[in-house]
């Protein structure tokens, strides 16, 4: 088991449990989804973000696969995470559809956002009266797979995406309070932060944070990160796991962003990092303590997938425990996206509706296919193809 001198405080609950995962049920193991089944997923998802997509560069909110009409409604935060979805795909398959795509998507963002005094770009959305600190972070994390990109860039310079990326890293930076979490909502005219910190925002942040310090030369803000990354745990994990009810649901939020977040963290190879997988393991054992469930398994794939690739080097039972739950939940995952194979039969009408195809649903008893379902679920098969959890 793996083990480390831990510099955080331990929850009150993994005080009184030395192994979390003793209550843990290993669900029935499924044999691991083919390369090809997971492809095709992929290309499933992709193909309906680029269907949703407006001639503007935003993107049909929600579809409804029974009415066969598009919702009016709309989330600045999930516009940028379905931006950062075809970006995520962009880097790992260099496909001109999606750089082109991801162009269309920055010019968007980009005509409809404005300037601080102190160069910080934050992001004005049509019709909205604020703003939210998540779609900065998620539109910051766009920017920074295009320019991992191995592949040149024809639609959009990488000079340009660079000074977007500083600019929207800027305002992250300009964001932070005094604890180093970030304010939740900024004024939709000048760009001034406020509002209590977003367990959801404070992780999207700090990914962001960590991966344009990892991958690309922002190593100037490493104080920064390590600051956000202490007192997110703290805030976030620490606190919310110590007291019942309402507060866990802060844990949750913080969920699969502070696992992604925290695990770029411990592979930096920077100091005091390996601190950080104590708490990548609390996160990844709440979802090995609760029930499997019906619905999209997406968000919570992208956490867990995250969390194997820690605990594959430091705790081998660990890692065959999360290795089985992801498994099963990808199995659950693909039964909801229209047109797959192993689609449910509920979903029966809807593979043939171009719209619809490759979306993937998040209630079972809800006909609807919404842009962050479908991002989230395509983050993680892309996360099973690229750790090997393929047959």
């Amino acid at each position: 088991m793996y083990s480390c001198p831990f510099l955080l405080e331990r929850p009150n609950w993994i005080l009184n449990d030395k192994f979390a995962l003793i209550m843990a049920k290993t669900p029935t193991l499924n044999a691991p989804p083919t390369a090809k089944d997971i492809r095709a997923a992929i290309d499933g998802g992709v193909r309906f973000l680029l269907h949703s997509q407006r001639a503007d560069g935003a993107f049909h909110y929600e579809y409804d696969w029974k009415k066969k009409t598009y919702s009016l409604n709309d989330n600045s935060v999930r516009q940028a995470g379905a931006l950062w979805g075809l970006a995520l795909a962009y880097r790992h398959d260099n496909e001109p559809k999606l750089l082109a795509a991801c162009a269309r998507g920055l010019e968007f963002f980009e005509k409809h956002s404005a300037l601080t005094p102190s160069g910080g770009r934050f992001v004005r959305y049509p019709e909205s009266s604020e703003g939210f600190m998540g779609t900065i972070a998620l539109v910051a994390l766009s920017l920074i797979e295009l320019l991992r990109s191995s592949a040149a860039m024809e639609n959009i310079s990488d000079q340009r995406c660079r000074a977007l990326l500083d600019e929207f890293m800027q305002f992250l930076l300009d964001g932070q309070n005094d604890r180093g979490l970030w304010h939740s909502k900024y004024d939709h005219l000048v760009g001034t932060a406020y509002g209590e910190p977003s367990a959801f925002y404070d992780g999207e942040a700090l990914l962001a944070l960590v991966k344009a310090a990892k991958y690309l030369d922002y190593g100037h803000i490493k104080g920064r990160v390590m600051t956000a990354a202490a007192t997110g745990y703290r805030r976030n994990i620490l606190l919310a796991l110590n007291k019942a009810g309402e507060k866990k649901s802060i844990a949750r939020g913080y969920y699969q962003w502070g696992i992604m977040a925290f695990s770029e963290l411990i592979d930096s190879g920077w100091p005091d990092t390996e601190q950080y997988v104590e708490p990548v393991f609390y996160l990844a054992d709440l979802r090995a303590r609760r029930p499997s469930s019906n619905k999209n398994q997406g968000a919570i794939l992208e956490g867990l997938i995250a969390a194997y690739s820690i605990a594959g080097k430091r705790d081998l039972a660990r890692a065959e425990i999360y290795r089985n739950l992801i498994i099963s939940d990808v199995h659950d995952m693909l039964c909801l996206q229209v047109g797959n194979a192993a689609a449910l039969s509920f979903l029966t009408g809807s593979e043939c509706d171009e719209s619809a195809i490759g979306g993937f649903q998040h209630y079972p008893d809800k006909p609807t296919l919404r842009i962050d379902f479908t991002q989230h679920a395509l983050h993680a098969l892309l996360g099973v193809r690229q750790t090997g959890l393929t047959a």
